[in-house]
């Protein structure tokens, strides 16, 4: 989870320069390991409303200093009900310090999987900008990991597979998301 609180433009910076470094360790230390990397909305709303306000939009058309490349009026195309769920995978970061465009992912996931070539990807969905609240981190992992936003029509289709050992037997069973 990335915070999204006003303070927080510098650590999202050195999150996304971090970013190849940690890429390298997974393909070096994990070869095969089927990633899927995710930054999830952590309170329930599209930042990108502070832009519309009255305030930014509204009044400078534009979104603020930090935000210069916001399109005012671009969101009622691009915004969907899972760019306002908490845990659901963010694809259009808005505001200060954002994206401010929506993040086209490999694969047409809310979430990177192998094979994405794009080298901007994690920097799309990680600079999530500087509009949001105080998120109740723990409720937004439980949601991010949820049968809800994982399961067949879930904002996270497919994000996640959970490892669990058989107590009937001494394999290991793979279960995922997507049980009844």
């Amino acid at each position: 989870m990335i915070s999204a609180l006003g303070t927080m433009a510098g650590e999202q910076d050195q999150l996304v320069a971090s970013f190849p470094g940690f890429l390298d360790v997974l393909e070096t230390k994990f070869a095969g390991f089927d990633r899927h990397i995710i930054s999830v909305n952590t309170d329930e709303k599209w930042r990108g409303m502070n832009c519309e306000a009255a305030e930014n939009c509204g009044n400078k058309g534009n979104c603020g200093p930090n935000a210069m490349d916001y399109v005012c009026g671009s969101y009622a195309d691009t915004v969907f009900k899972c760019d306002r769920t908490r845990g659901a995978g963010l694809l259009y970061n808005a505001g200060p310090y954002a994206t401010n465009h929506v993040c086209e992912l490999y694969g047409g996931n809310r979430y990177i999987i192998e094979g994405e070539t794009d080298p901007d990807a994690f920097a799309c969905i990680a600079q999530v900008g500087t509009f949001g609240d105080d998120p109740p981190l723990a409720d937004t992992l439980v949601a991010a990991v949820s049968d809800e936003l994982n399961g067949p029509g879930g904002c996270n289709e497919g994000f996640y597979a959970t490892t669990r050992c058989s107590c009937s037997s001494s394999s290991w069973t793979t279960r995922t998301a997507s049980r009844s």
